[in-house]
């Protein structure tokens, strides 16, 4: 469902399916990496980081297709230093 929303660019939706998750089951990495990569194509870093934030917070890691994802959400918006962020995560993960 979550994919669905992110694939219609309706991240309300995903957001709110996100946190019925939250409440009942404990979302996965390809969950979150979902909702970063909507986020992120839609130029909401704000959203994505404080998603990845989330993740690391409940004991996941980045993986080499969300840091893609954030990587591209960076040049998405021309967030240069953003990027050098994510790129310095990645390199020490």
């Amino acid at each position: 469902l979550i994919d669905v929303a992110v694939r219609c660019n309706d991240m309300p939706t995903a957001s709110r399916v996100l946190s019925v998750m939250l409440t009942e089951h404990e979302p996965d990495l390809i969950t979150f990496s979902t909702l970063i990569k909507g986020f992120c194509a839609l130029g909401d870093l704000k959203k994505a980081f404080a998603l990845a934030k989330e993740l690391k917070s409940r004991g996941l890691q980045c993986d080499e297709i969300m840091y893609n994802s954030l990587l591209e959400g960076c040049v998405h918006i021309g967030a240069l230093r953003s990027g050098l962020v994510v790129f310095k995560d990645m390199l020490d993960a």
